[in-house]
């Protein structure tokens, strides 16, 4: 069997291109956006291709002689939908038979409701541009499929930890610097999986008849709060949770930027979005980005000691209290 990976330089599919490759499991092929992203992947002796996986064309190109792909590319809210409107072109004009795409149990938000489970509906109205776009793709995914003979297993994996996980190098580097924060105490339900975990799911997801036209919540077997994830990593660097501040959920404010975000998620801007030149784009996200000014320094008092700065992400998925099935 010949995989196709479409962001085979991501934490996932990088994992995903390691296990495969170097256990002789399958024939590979990396699928990445750009040349730099094969710093990583130039070790291996694969053959690599270098597509735009919004662009059907390119995409469909670089696709030619795989059978199945397995769907990891990373993206902002516009990129994610317009990945998802590109991959069912592609994969019925390369002949692919089966598409395993990453989704996100963030389409059920980052609290989801109790009893929760793969038959309860997506919630496309979120705060979370990121939320909405997974939500949206998953729809799109669907409805492609119900028109199309090319086979689709969706996967809802929720908190991915593993080698080169970002969010664990964060929560180590916090308790190190002694600004790691817990809300709760730490009680919250930590919906994580291990990316080799996850990566045996995509293998079975790509090789499993019955899996065809299924939607997959995904997690470890163990049940794990915050503050077990937060002892398992202080204890792998050689500290405690003696430097955790034990804080409330502060009230968040959306930036200029977030609310910007979020306006061109929605199908108005999507829908004008192809025929605004790429460098308005860029001048409106450099503005976006400076229009809160940066807090300037006072010479006359004493500097602070360190403190958390919780992000809006982090605090919801920490008042987590639904065990994902």
């Amino acid at each position: 069997m010949r995989v196709a990976i479409i962001g085979a330089s991501g934490f996932v599919g990088l994992r995903l291109v390691e296990r495969l490759h170097l256990g002789g499991v399958a024939e590979v092929v990396p699928i990445v956006h750009a040349p730099r992203s094969l710093a990583v992947l130039a070790r291996f002796a694969l053959p690599w291709r270098v597509a735009d996986p919004s662009d059907p064309v390119a995409l469909a190109d670089a696709l030619q002689g795989c059978d199945v792909l397995v769907h990891a590319a990373l993206g902002d809210a516009n990129q994610i939908v317009r990945m998802a409107k590109a991959l069912f072109p592609a994969a019925e004009r390369a002949g692919i038979k089966r598409i395993v795409a990453l989704s996100s149990a963030a389409v059920h938000s980052l609290t989801p409701a109790q009893g929760t489970d793969e038959s309860t509906p997506i919630l496309i109205n979120q705060p979370s541009e990121y939320n909405v776009a997974k939500a949206r793709a998953e729809q799109l995914l669907d409805d492609a499929r119900q028109r199309s003979h090319v086979e689709l297993v969706q996967l809802r994996p929720s908190i991915i930890y593993g080698p080169r996980s970002r969010m664990i190098a964060n929560i180590a580097s916090q308790l190190i610097e002694a600004t790691a924060y817990l809300i709760d105490d730490g009680h919250g339900i930590c919906n994580a999986i291990s990316v080799d975990n996850l990566v045996d799911a995509i293998w079975l997801s790509l090789t499993t008849p019955g899996a065809v036209g299924q939607t997959f919540l995904l997690n470890d077997r163990e049940l794990i709060t915050w503050r077990d994830m937060y002892s398992a990593i202080a204890n792998a660097i050689g500290t405690d949770l003696g430097g955790v501040h034990f804080i409330e959920t502060p009230p968040f404010r959306s930036s200029p930027s977030e609310n910007l975000a979020r306006l061109a998620a929605g199908k108005p801007a999507l829908a004008v979005l192809p025929f605004i030149p790429a460098r308005v784009k860029r001048i409106a996200k450099a503005a976006a980005k400076a229009w809160a000014p940066e807090a300037q320094p006072d010479a006359w008092r004493l500097p602070e000691l360190a403190l958390p700065t919780p992000s809006e992400e982090m605090c919801l998925l920490q008042s987590c209290r639904w065990r994902y099935p």
